[in-house]
């Protein structure tokens, strides 16, 4: 950093900033999956799940 721009930053704040542009590059991630029924219960199932950029997943 500081010989590209001349700003004198620490190893700690340079790894804090990486840290939050990633987390705000990395988006969750939907997933959606249907199947159909072919039982007394007629139609389709559909779930949907996300996946933060954590890795962490949400039902």
């Amino acid at each position: 950093m500081k010989l590209d721009l001349g700003v004198d930053i620490n190893y700690q704040m340079a790894w804090r900033a990486k840290e939050k542009a990633l987390d705000s590059i990395m988006g969750p991630i939907i997933v959606v999956d249907a199947c159909h029924l072919k039982s007394a219960y007629t139609g389709a199932f559909v779930s949907a799940s996300t996946l933060d950029g954590a890795g962490m997943c949400d039902i």
